[in-house]
């Protein structure tokens, strides 16, 4: 049954917006870190992770403009020790970071970005609420980010 929501609505979705919406700046999958990385990242949930993965590449694959946003851990508040707008975001994928979440405060500008931003299509970006100041704004580093085809 999880293969279905993971490969085959994913799957699904992407050829109705590539039929139905031509000019769609941007079809955004949220999926899981884990699924790129190192051999025996995907121990915990290894069915669900595959089919994920598959679920990531089927998209890639169907032409339509995509942004693939990978997190460890959804968490619906912001800690209280982090502040918003202060996000990490890499291009892939990130195990040493799976247990730091990324929360719905952060997520969303995010989301909305890739929605509207065509500099984010087809990309695959890992993200996470930033325990620390950084050097360049989470806009300017997605910006700076290239196309999974270059990566």
């Amino acid at each position: 049954a999880n293969r279905n929501i993971f490969v085959e609505a994913v799957s699904n979705i992407a050829g109705i917006a590539r039929r139905e919406a031509p000019g769609l700046s941007s079809y955004v999958l949220l999926s899981s870190t884990g699924l790129s990385v190192v051999p025996g990242s995907r121990d915990a949930y290894p069915e669900a992770l595959a089919w994920k993965a598959e679920g990531e590449e089927a998209l890639r694959k169907s032409g339509v403009p995509y942004t693939i946003l990978r997190y460890g851990v959804f968490r619906p508040s912001l800690s209280p020790k982090l502040k918003a707008g202060k996000i990490d975001i890499r291009q892939g994928d990130s195990m040493s970071d799976k247990k730091n979440g990324i929360s719905v405060t952060n997520m969303t500008p995010v989301i909305a970005r890739c929605l509207s931003d065509p500099r984010c299509a087809n990309k695959t970006l890992f993200m996470q609420d930033r325990q620390v100041e950084g050097v360049a704004d989470w806009e300017e580093k997605l910006a700076s980010l290239v196309d999974d085809a270059r990566a």
